[in-house]
């Protein structure tokens, strides 16, 4: 769940950025404030977004917007690779306890 402050103008902030030319990053069922921009990914140090592995699927909310974002949207079948054993392997996130 991605939220902000009532100060921050609605759709100021970038998903995600890549900070180098392999930058990932994977938005699974994520629930994004109105803050979020269309766009969703901007540059980095002359990096671009559109040659990184940015990835999402299932956004609700307010700054979702898969239409504005549809080259890095995944299919269920993708998003199916990313289970949280997967990802976290035996480490559980104390925020999920």
């Amino acid at each position: 769940k991605f939220t902000a402050t009532s100060n921050v103008q609605a759709g100021s902030v970038a998903l995600a950025r890549p900070w180098g030319a392999d930058g990932f990053a994977a938005f699974l069922n994520a629930e994004l404030g109105g803050h979020i921009s269309a766009a969703g990914f901007t540059t980095m140090s002359g990096n671009d977004p559109r040659n990184a592995r940015f990835h999402e699927y299932g956004s609700k909310g307010a700054g979702a917007n898969a239409s504005s974002r549809s080259s890095y949207q995944l299919n269920a079948t993708q998003a199916a690779s990313y289970p949280l054993a997967t990802i976290f392997g035996s480490w559980t996130p104390s925020y999920s306890q």
